[in-house]
């Protein structure tokens, strides 16, 4: 388990977990303060590398949350 990176979204900071199970990475995200609130992140892209936390709406728009390295 590694700890992933802070960031904010929308002006409210989030942490992270990313783990590797097998071949399948996770990455857990949570807001850093408590009763923090969550954005609507629902897709997360990883490669060996860089991961890509996404939000896509109902009509396939897609606004990345956050991106990272590992």
């Amino acid at each position: 388990m590694l700890h992933g990176p802070f960031f904010a979204v929308d002006g409210v900071p989030l942490k992270s977990v990313v783990i590797r199970h097998q071949a399948t990475w996770k990455m857990a995200v949570a807001p850093f303060e408590p009763g923090g609130r969550m954005p609507d992140p629902n897709l997360l892209e990883i490669t060996d590398e860089d991961w890509i936390l996404l939000y896509r709406d109902r009509r396939g728009n897609t606004r990345v949350i956050a991106t990272g390295k590992y």
